[in-house]
């Protein structure tokens, strides 16, 4: 069904139709893989999405919340943590990473 409509579809689960804004990661992942379809590969865009939210989370949210909290070491290291802990149990397995 991909090669004839020209997107990744889920032709079980919504007959066919378009999953936007779902199915463009996909669409990355099938480039990707004309370059290597080895696992460290697959897994840079994942890589990407984790340090862009680390950089908005340690440089737009935490100033935001106060100068005592912009300036501690133990919030600066409790939210680098706390992103670790939510980002390592879903982008750690076999299968194709879940950005979204």
């Amino acid at each position: 069904v991909a090669d004839h409509a020209g997107y990744m579809s889920n032709y079980f689960r919504w007959f066919g139709s378009p999953e936007d804004p779902f199915g463009w990661y996909y669409n990355l992942l099938a480039l990707m893989t004309h370059v290597s379809d080895a696992s460290l590969w697959m897994r840079l865009p994942d890589l990407a999405a984790g340090l862009v939210c680390w950089l908005l989370l340690s440089r737009e949210v935490r100033p935001r919340l106060g100068p005592a909290m912009a300036a501690s070491k133990p919030a600066y290291w409790a939210a680098a943590m706390v992103l670790l802990t939510a980002w390592m149990p879903h982008h750690n397995g076999l299968r194709p990473p879940a950005i979204i």
